[in-house]
């Protein structure tokens, strides 16, 4: 009588896993570091052997379509985010995929067919494997001896894997307290990228942000002139604001990320007023986002308005920011809050659950100043009629025909 177990489906091994993140890792890799693709490949071999456990517990009436089905699945979401970073430059988290994929699929049609027919070599490369695997290959027993190798495998590679972070990468940090999806992605493949995105979304990082907070440094007095004796230099004021006292907040603050940032804010130097400060005072302001923007279009004669205000005003030259891997959403919500969107595009959405007293916009209203949005499209695209009255704004007017009339939507701002 035969005593093998009745459970037991078709073992997906980590070849799939593998194959679809190096292609990914091609296609999106500008510079070749063996470090990362070593690590790409052990965490890429152990995702694939943990889902190949996790199959052969399943009914053997699910037979290899237990396996097919996950794989093809993957695939899909490999091709989804490839699409994603060639048409916006970077990965995007779940979150954001989700919360702004309806509006994408249906405002850019064109633009996402025009894509996916230009690429349909690369869907067929990421999905023949899964298809030809389903067509020809059948179904084996899985006996528990195989069950036990693949756990240990799986656990083995993601040892290794994080092995070669540490001792072949400088990506170590990017891990834990200097995680972004993007890199993470780029670094570690998007299999560690979506694990790493759910943990900090459940269980936050695992480290507590550390700030180093900058010495002080005191000027030798100046000699004294035997000559004529020069104008005093002016004096200005420490720039700070007032009636926020941050070390009494950072003993209130019952969150530890909280806790620390009050801490390193409170322990900060102030900077010095200048020239500059309040020549602007009860002027009217006007705070332009143009995305995908190039200074090179920028000349008298094409745009004269802003050739203007990029040669007669004050220019910033010098201006860097992090690489926090956000697109559009991203960056409209750093330009307007003045923090890095740490969540990608689900930050804008998220803050209207946040006090969002320190913005441009609500210091400009405490003033007596009326501040409206304006946006040339779709008015609750990313949810913009909710979110833009909650951080800064009275109302929200969207362009109706071209540039050339706005009509108010969305609600009042209370």
């Amino acid at each position: 009588m035969d005593k093998t177990p009745p459970s037991g489906v078709a073992v997906p091994d980590g070849d799939g896993f593998l194959y679809n993140e190096l292609l990914l890792h091609l296609w999106v890799t500008e510079t070749f570091q063996p470090g990362r693709i070593l690590a790409v490949a052990c965490f890429a071999l152990g995702f694939g052997a943990l889902l190949g456990l996790l199959c052969s517990l399943l009914p053997a009436a699910a037979g290899k379509w237990a396996a097919v089905v996950p794989a093809a699945a993957v695939g899909v979401v490999w091709l989804m985010e490839y699409f994603i970073t060639d048409a916006y430059g970077g990965f995007m988290t779940p979150g954001t995929v989700l919360n702004g994929a309806g509006g994408v699929a249906t405002d850019y049609f064109d633009l996402v067919m025009s894509l996916l027919l230009r690429n349909l070599w690369r869907i067929a490369l990421v999905l023949l494997p899964t298809v030809l695997y389903g067509l020809l290959c059948t179904c084996p027993k899985t006996p528990w001896k195989l069950r036990g190798l693949l756990a240990a495998g799986a656990a083995a590679l993601y040892l290794l894997g994080r092995g070669a972070v540490n001792g072949l990468t400088r990506d170590a940090a990017r891990l834990d307290e200097n995680y972004e999806f993007d890199s993470a992605a780029r670094c570690f493949g998007l299999n560690m990228a979506l694990t790493l995105e759910l943990r900090v979304n459940t269980v936050g990082r695992e480290a507590e942000p550390a700030f180093q907070v900058p010495e002080t440094v005191l000027e030798p007095p100046a000699e004294e002139s035997q000559g004529t004796a020069e104008a005093p230099e002016t004096v200005y004021d420490p720039h700070v604001f007032r009636g926020v006292d941050f070390g009494e907040l950072a003993e209130q603050a019952d969150d530890s990320s909280v806790a620390a940032i009050c801490r390193y804010l409170d322990a900060l130097e102030p900077a010095s007023e200048n020239a500059y400060t309040g020549l602007f005072a009860g002027k009217n302001l006007i705070l332009i986002t143009a995305e995908a923007f190039s200074a090179e279009v920028i000349d008298p004669e094409r745009t004269p308005t802003l050739y203007r205000l990029a040669t007669k005003g004050i220019r910033f030259e010098d201006y860097s920011q992090p690489a926090w891997g956000a697109s559009t959403i991203g960056g409209e919500f750093s330009n307007l809050v003045g923090l890095a969107p740490t969540n990608g595009g689900m930050c804008m959405k998220e803050l209207r659950q946040q006090n969002m007293f320190l913005t441009m916009g609500k210091q400009l209203q405490r003033q007596g100043y009326s501040s409206t949005a304006c946006h040339n499209h779709l008015k609750d695209f990313y949810d913009r009629d909710e979110t833009h009255v909650h951080w800064a704004t009275t109302s929200l007017w969207r362009c109706t025909e071209g540039w050339k009339g706005f009509r108010r939507c969305g609600r009042k701002a209370t």
